[in-house]
């Protein structure tokens, strides 16, 4: 056989060699292709050597091709089981959720110990508070001008910001509020930002009321009692802790009739549950003016009205929203 017949039969018993050798691992052709060339290269036989030293290259080359495959092996098992054990990338926790207002705060409030301050907060993320109940009622009637609520934006846990639309939000103000829930009826707040004026408020609920409540703490004295003849006794807001309604009773405008809102989920500045026009008679009578109520029809109907200062005692008389003859104990909030 010749010498170019030698290394013919080499190069196909290298290549069988070399593929018997990489069968069933993960080996490209790019890599057979570049061991092939790197084996064929240091087998190439030159003219001087004998079938002795061509057989010893022959058995260097089948050896090689083994260790070659043994080395593209163990790479190509180490990327399948790397590829296999690497932990898995955790997914990025969710952010928190939660209501803008939670339900523990939705509600009117008043300050502690004994401002006439109330703040009234909706799930909306309307804030409105006010110290009269001209105020109040201008509350439930616009959104512009005195008295109008202002809106949270924002919330992160117990820190609020106030949306930019509002009046809180300009730039010369703290566009942040802090209101921690202390308890089922008390809430703190305090400014958002760490700049600017400091203070702190103490709320305590006043409607809706949790059961565990005690009693509210009277604002104002208690005077002798005297029937309430004249719009300005009846004048006020109030609250019947009884059945946790709040009533409020002004003049919105000067001399025009006394508006009231009656509400008992603690949004009456924003949402009434029943506004309308009431009138006070020389009897002492309190009566709706006809086509001015809005709600379900229900409009406040007092034959009576007893005022103490710190509370109204009213006795319902018939068509109104209480059981003819009832009494109702009111007590003032400002």
């Amino acid at each position: 056989m010749s010498d170019v017949d030698d290394v013919t039969a080499m190069e196909a018993r290298t290549r069988s060699a070399l593929h018997r050798a990489t069968d069933g691992l993960l080996v490209t052709e790019d890599d057979m292709d570049r061991l092939e060339g790197e084996l064929m290269t240091l087998l190439e036989t030159r003219p001087s050597e004998g079938k002795v030293a061509r057989r010893g290259r022959w058995e260097w080359g089948v050896a090689a091709a083994a260790v070659a495959a043994l080395v593209l092996g163990g790479a190509a098992l180490w990327q399948v089981n790397h590829e296999q054990t690497a932990p898995a990338v955790p997914a990025p926790a969710p952010a928190p959720t939660w209501p803008l207002v939670p339900p523990e705060l939705v509600g009117l409030w008043q300050n502690q110990p004994d401002s006439e301050w109330l703040w009234e907060f909706s799930a909306d993320g309307r804030v409105f508070n006010t110290d009269t109940p001209v105020a109040y009622l201008r509350g439930a009637q616009t959104a512009r001008g005195d008295g109008a609520p202002r809106t949270l934006g924002t919330r992160e846990g117990d820190l609020y910001t106030w949306a930019q639309t509002t009046k809180a939000g300009s730039q010369d103000e703290c566009d942040k509020l802090r209101i921690h829930v202390d308890g089922p009826d008390a809430a703190t707040l305090t400014p958002g930002c760490t700049t600017g004026e400091q203070w702190v408020l103490h709320l305590e609920r006043v409607s809706p009321r949790s059961a565990a409540a005690g009693a509210l703490e009277p604002r104002f004295p208690t005077e002798a009692a005297r029937t309430v003849t004249v719009t300005s006794q009846l004048e006020g807001t109030w609250v019947n802790e009884a059945t946790e309604q709040v009533l409020a009773v002004g003049q919105v405008e000067s001399g025009a009739a006394l508006t009231y809102v009656l509400d008992d989920d603690g949004d009456g500045a924003v949402d009434p549950d029943l506004r309308g026009l009431l009138t006070v008679g020389s009897d002492g009578s309190v009566r709706p003016v006809p086509g001015s109520g809005t709600g379900d029809g229900c409009a406040p109907v007092f034959t009576k009205v007893v005022s103490r200062t710190a509370t109204l005692t009213t006795t319902s008389g018939p068509d109104g929203c209480f059981p003819t003859g009832s009494t109702q104990t009111w007590l003032r909030l400002n």
